[in-house]
């Protein structure tokens, strides 16, 4: 009993089944490692390294969106974000997918596989009651099956063997791996921590050098504003000073004028004694004179007239001692009253000098106290320069911080999602190997159906019908031998009667003997036909049946060479596309290590600048307390200055009363 197209068909189609896994997948794909051009993908998964499979951003935009896909084991859709635009799209892809079995990716399942015994039962039936297959071919077939069928065996446990081991190898440096970042990631939490804290007391530092400059700068503003008054009230007493000064300077001007007139009088009052001394001398020489000369004639005079002449004349000499005694008394008392006169203005004038230096000095110090001032203010604008700088730097470092945390975070997300990529990778890498182990049971029972095939067929009968095959096949070589050696020859005279034809220069009778020869050559074929259907009748072989027997027996081996070449194929599929994983595994995993390394390199990089920092922010807080401890000692010198200005205040207050200026230069000198 023959297949029917339709077995035929359905057999095919079970048999291809077995190495479509039916897995499919739709949207965009670019490989993380090499960022390859993004490019919409439709095939089976099967095709390509599973680290190349990725759902992401549109080739054309950069929001992030993502397409559909179809997951590869479930045939189920997943991750639909398709932006809107193109939404319809992805959904009219979608439509275009096949959609799996459920139990697709697991190979051929039970149910196939019972089904393909079962369709080989008929088949070895069908074989029996067809033909007897030749013995010698299929005892090379089954040699060659079952050799191969070993050697692949032994292909597939060494592979096993092999990729276990790359397996458990994989599985050790990813421990190790997972093991290391796990402590990086420890390390690399601490030292943020240790960095908070140092932060922390850092701005617990830098809000007590906060109070302390405020205090400072309320000290400083409130000595500032009494230094100010105190500034203020010296100043206005400089001004009572040098009023004073120029009220002194007219007084000893006045006083000067008062001598200098005084002696302009003395000299006139010298010279006025002077004359009536001079002239009382000369009034006495000429009364003495006349009085001699008269004595003689007055010795007859009146004696009380001479009495009262003599005592006129002692009146007169009494007059003239007092007026020389109070000339000298008068002369005596301008002596006096010129060295006192100018021991006054001695006085005045090395009290106006030593009050000139203490003015002078007093100027200096009060230069010295505004350039102070003026130090003290740019202290002050420089500290708070300081203290802004170091608050910028404690805003930049809180930003580094932040920073740093978001690259820690990303850091982390990225070894996390690659761990994921590879342990999923790893549970695939499984899953094949589980599925492996299923092919290498399917081969076995295919093996078994052939044995079992073996047994089915009797030997004596494939003798039998090797034997009456070969003799049908030697009586029509035979025959047909005979039919070619008798078309030769009418080829050969049909060749002859050519050439004579184009030799013959009558081309009518040519050609006739030409049709002539053409006839007769159907003629011959006619008959041939004859003689090969009286042959076919003679053995009692139909052609329609020898026929459906060749393809029977065609069929029959291709079948089978195409279940072995499945076999084969679907094992030399399944360990390329297994050592394909594996090598795409072992690159991703170096990858990762590269990557690793790089991140241990920016963590290190990421803790050395925060170092870097923090060591500048210690310096600037160092630095800022030694510009307090400066500022302070000017504070310290800035109260010094402050006592020496009030000792100066009080030398100033002193000068009007000790010096005696105001009361002595309003002494008038009176002469009696």
């Amino acid at each position: 009993m023959l297949l029917s197209e339709e077995e035929h068909k359905n057999l095919k189609s079970l048999l291809l089944s077995l190495s479509d896994k039916n897995r499919y997948r739709l949207g965009v794909r670019n490989n993380p490692f090499t960022n390859k051009q993004w490019q919409w993908i439709n095939k089976e998964v099967s095709t390509l390294p599973g680290s190349s499979w990725e759902t992401g951003v549109v080739p054309d935009t950069t929001d992030g969106k993502h397409c559909a896909g179809i997951d590869s084991s479930s045939g189920l859709l997943f991750k639909e974000k398709c932006p809107v635009e193109l939404f319809e799209a992805c959904e009219i892809r979608v439509k275009h997918v096949p959609q799996p079995d459920k139990d697709a990716d697991k190979g051929a399942s039970a149910a196939k596989v019972e089904e393909l015994q079962n369709q080989l039962k008929d088949i070895s039936g069908k074989m029996n009651e067809a033909i007897k297959g030749n013995e010698e071919k299929m005892e090379t077939l089954k040699g060659e099956m079952t050799s191969k069928i070993n050697k692949e065996l032994e292909n597939i446990k060494n592979t096993e063997s092999q990729v276990n081991n790359k397996f458990q190898s994989l599985s050790g440096e990813m421990k190790q791996l997972s093991e290391s970042i796990n402590k990086a990631n420890s390390d690399t939490v601490n030292n943020v921590k240790n960095m908070d804290d140092k932060v922390s007391k850092l701005a617990s530092s830098n809000q007590e050098i906060n109070n302390k400059v405020s205090q400072l700068e309320t000290n400083l503003k409130n000595n500032m504003d009494a230094n100010t008054a105190e500034v203020s009230k010296i100043s206005n007493g400089m001004k009572d000073v040098q009023s004073k000064l120029k009220e002194s300077e007219a007084n000893n001007k006045d006083v000067a004028d008062n001598i200098k007139g005084l002696k302009g009088d003395m000299k006139t009052v010298e010279e006025s004694v002077s004359k009536i001394s001079n002239e009382v001398k000369s009034k006495i020489e000429n009364f003495e004179k006349a009085l001699k000369e008269t004595s003689d004639l007055s010795k007859n005079a009146n004696s009380e007239k001479l009495k009262e002449f003599d005592e006129n004349m002692k009146k007169v000499k009494e007059t003239l001692m007092t007026v020389e005694s109070k000339n000298q008394e008068s002369l005596k008392k301008v002596d006096e009253l010129e060295k006192s006169t100018q021991n006054k203005i001695n006085t005045i004038s090395d009290e106006a000098k030593k009050l000139s230096n203490e003015v002078n000095e007093l100027k200096s110090k009060l230069t010295e106290a505004d350039s102070s001032k003026k130090n003290l203010d740019e202290s002050v604008n420089n500290l708070k320069g300081q203290v802004s700088n170091f608050e910028s730097s404690l805003s930049n470092i809180a930003a580094s911080n932040k920073d740093t945390d978001d690259k820690v975070t990303k850091l982390n997300e990225n070894v996390m999602s690659k761990l994921s990529a590879s342990e999923a990778e790893s549970k695939k890498l499984l899953n094949d190997f589980n599925e492996l182990k299923q092919k290498v049971q399917q081969n076995e029972n295919v093996k078994s159906e052939i044995e079992e095939i073996k047994k089915q067929i009797n030997p004596q009968e494939l003798a039998a019908f090797k034997n009456d095959i070969s003799q049908k096949f030697t009586q029509q070589s035979e025959d047909l031998k005979k039919s070619d050696e008798t078309m030769n020859k009418k080829i050969q005279e049909l060749q002859s009667e050519l050439k004579k034809v184009s030799q013959n220069s009558n081309a009518q009778e040519s050609l006739n003997t030409m049709t002539s020869s053409m006839q007769q050559f159907k003629q011959e074929l006619e008959n041939i036909k004859e003689d090969k259907k009286k042959i076919d009748e003679k053995f009692n072989l139909n052609a329609e049946e020898t026929k459906k027997l060749r393809d029977e027996l065609g069929e029959l081996k291709s079948k089978i060479k195409d279940a072995t070449t499945l076999a084969n194929a679907d094992h030399s599929e399944t360990l390329k596309n297994m050592n394909s994983k594996i090598q795409n595994f072992e690159k991703n995993f170096e990858t990762i290590k590269t990557n690793n390394k790089e991140t241990n390199e920016q963590i290190k990089a990421i803790q050395s600048d925060v170092n870097t920092k923090i060591n500048n922010v210690v310096d600037e807080s160092k630095k800022l307390k030694d510009d307090i401890s400066e500022l302070k000692t000017k504070a310290n010198s800035f109260d010094k200055l402050n006592k020496e200005v009030e000792e100066i205040k009080s030398k100033l207050n002193s000068i009007p009363n000790s010096s005696g200026i105001s009361t002595n230069l309003n002494e008038k000198v009176e002469i009696n």
